[in-house]
């Protein structure tokens, strides 16, 4: 296969020697390492530190100690991790190596780079300093990044990888080639003749998503392992001092202690919510969309203003998701799907764009940002079946609390109040049957499913890799049938569908896929 020769040193005016990162960039791993330490490392360290608040007496001593050993090893190994991370351009490649007692190579084809994003700490901005992250194409480890390179380097770089993807393509032909400049083309070109964003979020609407995110409920689950030390301590000083609070300010002093409990617990809960806000308000500070004909970009963060770019091209869908928070904010999140690289086990790609926090009014707007040949305001969802309804309730209600009751009722234990349980699932189990829906037309598909919120799945039919037709003997014998779709970054499902409607929705699929001369990762 001939290969391009754009001189790529000559361009990113580097020799071909290793390069270093500037020192700045030992903060950048301190602060990395020490973020990966208490995501990854504090859960794993709870019995020890357990063991330390009630077995060690004079812990203001040896907890300073404990932490300034952390620091000091903290600062020392970011310190010879930078001295360990060289780089340099090599021919058509990037090639990195860093370490310290286990040296790592890593080789990337500039053919392989989906996108070039810069990220600018706000303590890279006094240097002109950004950390320049490669995406890279079918990777299980999705990307590589220099962080601490002058801004002047990094856009050089990525002109020239531009530079050589347009010869690579020339000269090859070759179809991911294409796409993979295609793409990168955008990035150059994106943005530049306007500095207007599409959309701007302010402070109080970046606080509703964090009042709506799942962080609140991940934060008092982290607090779950440490509670009964939490509990010893409020019981022996915060406990008592809220009571003698609650006596001066209520003549019932009999009901202080409860009233203290509950105050504490609220605290504690509010402590909580407000975190996961302060959370938010750090990822999403000053959010700015811009969108233009070819390409989407979000530019957002606080400490860390981090840009995300993507081509409408690799959009493989857009969902529209609203929990019962946002239920009652009347407002929903769009996150726009492209083709997973996540690891395995990964609970989310950080690649996706998003929009946090949104006025349904302005979905179908959005929407047609997305795929500009989408002419609807208001899907017309279809239901599916009632037996989903019925058999759900059945399944994962009836029959579990009748079988479980009918086991404590044998051996004389008091179940009757969990009997109450029922009418809960039977409603649940509606709500979960409303909100299934399909709507399609012969381009694109709308799934919609969920609670006591919705999400819904938007995706042109030509994205789609696989459709299954999937049906238990119980279903067989109602005519009904699931229909299975295998999109690039997941699956999704429509259950209980009458099977003559669903032999012909998977047909059009089918006939589509086959006819439309559209590859699923481009237009």
């Amino acid at each position: 296969m001939t290969q391009p020769t754009t001189n790529l040193e000559a361009e990113v005016s580097v020799s071909n020697q290793w390069q270093t990162l500037s020192p700045v960039a030992i903060l950048f791993f301190i602060l990395n390492f020490a973020i990966r330490f208490f995501k990854d490392g504090v859960l794993n360290m709870g019995p020890a530190f357990a063991v330390f608040l009630t077995q060690v007496e004079d812990k203001s001593f040896w907890g300073m100690i404990a932490f300034l050993v952390f620091v000091v090893f903290l600062v020392i190994y970011s310190f010879l991790y930078y001295k360990t991370f060289r780089f340099k351009v090599q021919g058509d490649k990037i090639l990195l190596t860093k370490g310290i007692l286990q040296k790592e190579t890593t080789t990337l084809q500039f053919n392989k780079v989906q996108n070039v994003n810069l990220s600018v700490p706000f303590y890279f901005q006094p240097f002109n300093l950004v950390n320049c992250i490669f995406d890279s194409a079918g990777s299980s480890q999705k990307e590589i990044s220099f962080p601490g390179v002058k801004l002047d380097y990094a856009d050089s770089l990525r002109d020239a990888i531009i530079s050589y993807k347009k010869a690579y393509k020339l000269s090859n032909k070759d179809q991911e080639a294409i796409e993979s400049e295609n793409n990168m083309q955008g990035d150059e070109t994106a943005f530049q003749d306007s500095d207007t964003p599409t959309l701007r979020l302010s402070i109080k609407e970046v606080a509703k998503f964090g009042l709506s995110s799942n962080m609140t409920f991940l934060l008092l689950a982290f607090l779950a392992p440490f509670m009964e030390i939490i509990i010893d301590t409020a019981e022996k000083s915060i406990i008592p001092y809220l009571t003698s609070v609650v006596n001066i300010l209520a003549t019932n002093s009999d009901q202080a202690e409860r009233v203290a409990i509950g105050i504490f617990v609220a605290g504690v809960i509010l402590a909580a919510v407000m975190l996961s806000v302060l959370a938010a308000v750090i990822q999403f500070y000053k959010y700015e969309l811009f969108v233009n004909n070819d390409n989407l970009k979000r530019v957002a963060g606080l400490f860390d203003r981090h840009q995300i770019t993507m081509t409408k091209h690799r959009i493989q869908a857009v969902s529209i998701k609203q929990n019962w928070v946002f239920l009652l904010f009347k407002r929903v999140t769009v996150q726009f799907h492209q083709m997973a690289t996540f690891k395995a086990g990964s609970a989310k790609d950080k690649s996706n764009l998003s929009i946090p926090t949104l006025l349904p009014s302005k979905c179908p707007d959005i929407l047609k940002q997305a795929f500009p040949d989408l002419a609807v305001d208001n899907f017309g969802f279809t239901r599916i079946n009632k037996r989903f309804w019925s058999r759900t309730f059945i399944f994962l209600w009836l029959l579990p609390v009748g079988v479980v009751g009918g086991v404590f009722t044998y051996f004389n234990f008091s179940f009757v109040y969990s009997y109450f349980l029922l009418p809960i699932g039977f409603g649940l189990s509606y709500l979960r049957w409303r909100r299934y829906g399909l709507w399609y037309n012969n381009q694109y598909i709308a799934i919609r499913s969920g609670l006591f919120g919705h999400k819904i799945s938007v995706f042109p039919i030509y994205k789609v890799q696989k459709v299954s037709l999937i049906a238990t003997p119980a279903m067989r014998r109602a005519a009904l049938s699931s229909v299975e779709l295998q999109m690039a970054y997941g699956s999704l499902s429509v259950p209980y569908l009458p099977l003559e409607k669903a032999q012909a929705f998977a047909n059009l699929v089918i006939n589509e896929v086959e006819t439309n001369q559209a590859h699923w990762l481009n237009n």
